[in-house]
């Protein structure tokens, strides 16, 4: 699956995301983007992650998923 890349200026970007202090210039989005209107949680990581790191990445994202 390839990934779209979304700036600021883009309709598609996050209102919310807007919101923030230092909100990033562009997002990498893989599959679609969830209805604005329906509540969603991102999950942003590292390139560099550790295994401990990993570890509590998957066990939080499975219990997100439930």
């Amino acid at each position: 699956m390839e990934f779209k890349t979304i700036g600021r200026e883009d309709a598609l970007y996050p209102v919310l995301l807007l919101e923030i202090a230092n909100a990033p210039a562009k997002i990498y989005v893989r599959g679609a983007l969830p209805d604005r209107e329906v509540p969603a949680i991102a999950v942003v990581g590292t390139r560099k992650a550790t295994l401990t790191g990993v570890k509590i990445a998957e066990e939080i994202g499975a219990g997100l998923a439930r």
